[in-house]
C-alpha cells in the first residue's frame, strides 16, 4: 500500500494508520526535546510548562493545560515538582480559590535563555527533517498542525 504522504492523488484514506503515525512522531519529538532538557534535569512536559508561564505570564493550571495538551493534572503535579525547585511560584486563584495559578520564579527566570535556546535547538533539527528536499514542507506541516488543535 502506498504511503499517503507519497500518494500523488493525494487520497488520505489510503492512510488508515495515520492517528498511529501521528502519535509515534509526537513520541519521537518528545524524545528529542527530552535529551535536549535532560542535563537540566527537566523532561520536555516541565519546558513546556515553564515556557508557557516565561511567554504568557500567570495562568492558571487548566490554561496552561489547554495550551500545552498535557492534562491539568499533569500540569499540577509538574507544577508541584517545579515549585519545590523554585522554578515555578503558585498560589490561588483570587476569582477562585479552588484553582491554582502559576508564574514563573525567580529560577526559571534565570534559566530562559537557556531553555529558548535548546527548544529552538531542537524546532531547527525538526524542521530540517520535516523538509528533506522540500523546503516548503515545515510550512505545509505547521498548516495542517493547526487545523488539528480543534481535537477535544
Amino acid at each position: 500500500m502506498p504511503d499517503a504522504a507519497s500518494d500523488p492523488s493525494g487520497d488520505s484514506s489510503r492512510d488508515p494508520d495515520i492517528g498511529l503515525r501521528l502519535a509515534a512522531a509526537h513520541r519521537r519529538a518528545d524524545r528529542l526535546f527530552n535529551q535536549a532538557y535532560r542535563h537540566l534535569d527537566i523532561s520536555n512536559a516541565h519546558a513546556q510548562i515553564l515556557h508557557t508561564v516565561l511567554d504568557f505570564g500567570e495562568m492558571r493550571i487548566v490554561d496552561i493545560a489547554r495550551r500545552t495538551g498535557l492534562e491539568a493534572s499533569t500540569v499540577g503535579r509538574l507544577a508541584k515538582e517545579l515549585g519545590r525547585r523554585r522554578l515555578l511560584k503558585r498560589r490561588a486563584d483570587p476569582r477562585d480559590a479552588r484553582a491554582r495559578m502559576l508564574s514563573a520564579g525567580s529560577r526559571a527566570h534565570d534559566l530562559r535563555t537557556e531553555l529558548d535556546l535548546l527548544r529552538e535547538g531542537v524546532n531547527r533539527r525538526l524542521r530540517a527533517l520535516v523538509a528533506g528536499p522540500d523546503e516548503g514542507a515545515p510550512s505545509k506541516l505547521a498548516d495542517t498542525l493547526d487545523r488539528l488543535e480543534d481535537l477535544p
